[in-house]
């Protein structure tokens, strides 16, 4: 338990500052010069905020067990993927619904790809960590 949560937070930490702070993330979303916050445009920050919810939703994933296969006996909790599930909607829901109160703004398709590919790294991140740090059993 001590190794994912500092393995996955230190990933999602360094992930996060690293999209942030580099010109390469931020050139992948549009500009919209009106649509300004804090400095950055709102279609870069919107991809951040979808970036980093997704990741921490992927990363449920890993938690859920300690076994490589991340989807083993996935369907024994049917009430998780059902939860995951609904996370991903409200996440798409609020960019395209959330506006000036969220400060969010609808992504387009490609961005969403950026947003997933980024995201899905999360997934072989946990799965290292789980061949560098492997359960024991007492």
């Amino acid at each position: 338990m001590w190794s994912s949560l500092l393995v996955m937070g230190i990933y999602l930490t360094t992930a996060s500052l690293v999209f942030l702070q580099h010109p390469f993330f931020q050139s992948l979303f549009r500009l919209d010069g009106e649509m300004v916050y804090e400095g950055h445009d709102i279609y870069f920050m919107t991809g951040f905020f979808c970036f980093y919810v997704l990741s921490a939703m992927l990363n449920g994933f890993n938690a859920r067990t300690e076994k490589l296969n991340i989807f083993d006996n996935i369907m024994q909790n049917k009430m998780f993927l059902y939860i995951m599930a609904l996370i991903a909607v409200v996440q798409v829901l609020m960019t395209f619904i959330g506006g000036p109160i969220l400060r969010t703004a609808p992504l387009t398709l490609q961005e969403w790809g950026v947003v997933v590919l980024l995201s899905l790294i999360v997934l072989p991140v946990g799965t290292i960590r789980k061949l560098i740090f492997p359960e024991k059993h007492a």
